[in-house]
């Protein structure tokens, strides 16, 4: 009996390390129909691969020719020593982990055949930038995590699928950018959304700026949309958004206020781990006025150390229905402040919450002349307090 386990142990062990059919020219494949094969990996131990690899297009076995038509899953996962690949033109998808931890890769070329991108494909390699082909209809979940030193990319129009946290840890992402004529995502000042922008997918973790306010057409935050921002120093979330994603903010260490506008606050979970890492004994929750007690008794908000009800004239957001008023609104030069009873700090962000202006106001009057055309958000604080927060149209 003894013996008799001992082979099973032995083959179960021998099935383990051994992931291919065949070995051609350094490269291993399995068979996966009677004309087509897939490059795997070598064990399962992995680092199969180093230095540059060309894959083929068809390769021939025991007088039989095959087309190489995919990368298959794990197929060069940990192979830090990989410094180059060619993939061929026959290949139209690259599996799961296919160059997972691939550290030394710094670039790489997806042919136009190439439909798919599975999940965790990239993550943790070298690349500094890529191309996505039109022939590209999926991106898989966490397909770029953790490509530290990529720094921009574009979705092209076929894209139809990007899994969850796709994006993930990268901290030195600045932009996603998304062809127009896409018809299921969209992109504004770089950030990710879903085609009507009722989605933001994903915040770049590199993005410039320090501060952010979500879109108003925003219903609903993806999961870590936000995570590992840790520029980010201010967030605004309109009250249109009526969900909020697992570890949506999480690892935002720089965060010193969030402004919501929920008169009751949103339900959120504390197993979702929205705000892990977060600051919340010094970040302050900016909230409606007359709701700090609703906050303080809800489940994740309570979490804040320092909740701090806003001016009961923000309470509108960005329609400015108080006693303090900008006008003329449009405006061409001199923007005329009324109802300001004591110097305060004015904020201008761009309508996607990009900073670019911050003054002291001690008069009525502010000359906004070299601002561009466009729609822009005011914020007027006194004693870090929100007084007043707008939109103004520049012509």
């Amino acid at each position: 009996m003894k013996q008799f386990l001992l082979f099973i142990a032995f083959l179960a062990l021998s099935f383990n390390l051994k992931a291919y059919d065949f070995v051609a020219d350094g490269i291993y494949y399995n068979i996966t129909s009677t004309t087509t094969v897939s490059v795997t990996y070598a064990t399962t131990s992995y680092n199969s691969y180093s230095g540059s690899v060309t894959i083929p297009s068809s390769i021939t076995y025991s007088s039989t020719s095959y087309s190489v038509t995919s990368v298959g899953n794990y197929a060069f996962l940990n192979c830090t020593g990989l410094t180059s690949i060619t993939i061929p033109s026959s290949v139209t998808s690259i599996g799961n982990d296919a160059f997972y931890n691939c550290t030394g890769l710094t670039s790489i070329t997806i042919p136009s055949s190439v439909t798919s991108i599975g999940s965790w494909v990239f993550c943790n390699t070298g690349l500094t930038s890529i191309t996505i082909p039109s022939s590209v209809t999926s991106i898989g979940s966490y397909a770029f995590c953790g490509c530290t030193g990529l720094t921009s990319i574009t979705i092209p129009s076929s894209v139809t699928s990007i899994g969850v946290s796709a994006f993930f840890n990268c901290i030195g992402l600045t932009s996603i950018i998304v062809d127009d004529s896409n018809t299921t995502y969209s992109s504004s000042d770089g950030v990710l959304f879903n085609k009507n922008k009722s989605t933001l997918i994903c915040y770049p973790a590199g993005k410039t700026g320090t501060t952010y306010t979500i879109l108003s057409s925003v219903t609903s935050i993806g999961g870590s949309a936000f995570s590992c921002c840790t520029g980010l120093t201010s967030i605004t979330i309109p009250s249109s958004v009526t969900s909020i994603g697992s570890y949506a903010f999480s690892n935002c260490t720089g965060l010193t206020s969030i402004y919501v506008y929920y008169t009751s606050p949103l339900t959120l979970s504390s197993s979702s781990y929205i705000f892990l890492n977060v600051p919340q004994t010094t970040c302050i929750l900016y909230v409606p006025a007359g709701t700090k007690a609703l906050y303080t008794a809800a489940t994740v908000w309570q979490d804040f150390s320092n909740i701090v009800e806003m001016s009961s004239t923000d309470v509108n957001t960005l329609n400015g229905e108080s006693s303090i008023s900008l006008c003329p609104n449009p405006v061409k030069e001199n923007l005329t402040i009324t109802g300001l009873s004591q110097p305060s700090v004015m904020y201008i962000y761009t309508i996607n919450g990009k900073l670019i202006k911050q003054t002291e106001v001690t008069n009525n009057s502010y000359n906004v002349s070299d601002l561009k055309a466009g729609i822009y958000i005011v914020k007027l604080l006194n004693n870090n307090r929100v007084i007043y927060n707008g939109k103004i149209v520049k012509e």
